[in-house]
């Protein structure tokens, strides 16, 4: 049985399910951080383990930061 998708407290809408693509594997980041519409499938692709990512929707993640409190907020902006 799936759960339900939770809320946004800010819309009241639901959300999507997706989830972060981590591309920091060895000792440099070589893109900017994603969301990815779906559920993460992983894959073997000539000996790496990694994610199926072809037909999915990815989207840039930009985070902002609270100078006060420090909470961040993060935003998978629509190209």
């Amino acid at each position: 049985m799936s759960q339900p998708s939770p809320v946004c407290p800010d819309c009241k809408v639901p959300m999507d399910a997706g989830f972060i693509v981590d591309f920091t594997y060895g000792t440099r980041a070589s893109e900017q951080s994603s969301w990815v519409n779906g559920t993460a499938e992983p894959t073997w692709w000539t000996g790496w383990t990694g994610l199926k990512l072809a037909d999915k929707q990815r989207l840039p993640i930009v985070t902002f930061r609270c100078p006060t409190c420090g909470q961040l907020k993060s935003f998978a902006q629509a190209t």
